[in-house]
């Protein structure tokens, strides 16, 4: 018996990311290192909640700009 036409083209189990993730991930990654390289120079980057608040509004500053592909 032959596979099906919907058998053929049936979608892979995961999607890839789309462009806000990644450039949210890129984001997330870039200010990771940014504070890592600030640590010696500022005081208040030592709280690790600081670092978490700046990370997590710096990406979601980014990923709010970058477009929807469709």
């Amino acid at each position: 018996m032959a596979p099906s036409a919907q058998a053929a083209q049936a979608k892979p189990f995961w999607s890839p990311p789309t462009a806000k993730v990644g450039t949210g991930a890129l984001a997330g990654a870039l200010t990771t290192l940014l504070v890592a390289m600030l640590k010696g120079h500022a005081n208040w980057i030592n709280d690790a909640a600081v670092v978490t608040a700046i990370t997590s509004l710096l990406t979601f500053v980014v990923q709010y700009f970058v477009p929807e592909r469709e």
